[in-house]
């Protein structure tokens, strides 16, 4: 993970995405899947998550991290906001949540290196918090329903 950080924030290097008050950053190189990742959570969530807790983007390839009453608060750094690179496309401007809580971190691997198996718990630390991480292949056709499914473990719920 590539961060610069000074007194009041961390600058990291991925893609954020809320679903209602919780979020989830997405982190890999570059051409890992990040912002394709985030934009068919965005613009084409799977069926059964309600329209209030429906995605949403915070952040495209630079989020800015706190640390506030114990929780990590994602924003978008203010000259990039709104704004996913959609390859092919180029730099498209989408609705956009002003800050959330993360609780999921997501690192977008190779396929061949994702746990068929991993070991529930896993958490990074970050900012003096520990947060929820898993392993997953961006562009895997379940890639989505399975981030979500993962936040709401992270979150403590059965299903978003």
């Amino acid at each position: 993970m590539s961060a610069q950080s000074d007194a009041t924030y961390l600058l990291v290097h991925g893609t954020c995405v809320a679903v209602g008050p919780s979020a989830l950053l997405l982190r890999g190189p570059a051409g890992s899947g990040k912002s394709d990742l985030a934009l068919r959570l965005v613009l084409d969530p799977p069926s059964g998550v309600s329209l209030a807790s429906a995605p949403r983007l915070v952040a495209d390839d630079q989020c800015r991290m706190t640390r506030e009453e114990g929780k990590i608060i994602v924003r978008p750094p203010m000259s990039i906001a709104g704004l996913i690179e959609v390859r092919g496309l180029g730099v498209i401007r989408l609705p956009y949540v002003a800050e959330a809580e993360l609780r999921l971190i997501v690192d977008l691997l190779p396929r061949e290196s994702v746990e068929r198996l991993p070991t529930p718990g896993k958490t990074v630390a970050l900012l003096g918090a520990n947060v929820s991480c898993i392993g997953l292949h961006a562009f895997d056709s379940s890639s989505s329903i399975k981030v979500l499914l993962a936040l709401a473990t992270a979150v403590g719920q059965n299903y978003i």
